[in-house]
């Protein structure tokens, strides 16, 4: 079941990388409207290859996950499990920060747009 859910994170997390990128594309370039589709599509094929590797990596012996109390899943002790918490960990912020930045990025862009709405 720990499998389920961390490999779970990780295709939420590309999902909504996928949908902030579409945001992106939508108002940076509305009219190429193939190229937006091509790309969010990718994407969205990506997270979930993503999903499958990180379910599949997460299930080898070595990488396993431990069921602790109240619904805690949480690495087990082992080498390779511990290196892959540290990597989640940076994953997981990196990818928060791109996110973010990109939906600041469309803020900014709908600002530009309503002011020179107002000025016409």
């Amino acid at each position: 079941m720990g499998v389920l859910i961390q490999s779970s994170w990780f295709l939420y997390l590309g999902i909504s990388l996928t949908i902030a990128v579409d945001r992106l594309l939508i108002f940076i370039s509305p009219y190429q409207t193939i190229i937006n589709t091509c790309m969010t599509n990718s994407l969205l094929i990506l997270s979930w290859l993503f999903f499958l590797a990180i379910a599949i990596l997460i299930s080898l012996p070595g990488y396993g996950f431990t069921y602790d109390s109240l619904y805690l899943w949480n690495y087990n002790n082992a080498e390779s499990s511990v290196s892959m918490s540290n990597i989640e960990a940076y994953f997981d912020c990196i990818v928060l920060v791109v996110i973010f930045v990109i939906y600041l990025v469309v803020f900014f862009k709908l600002l530009k747009v309503s002011a020179m709405f107002r000025i016409l």
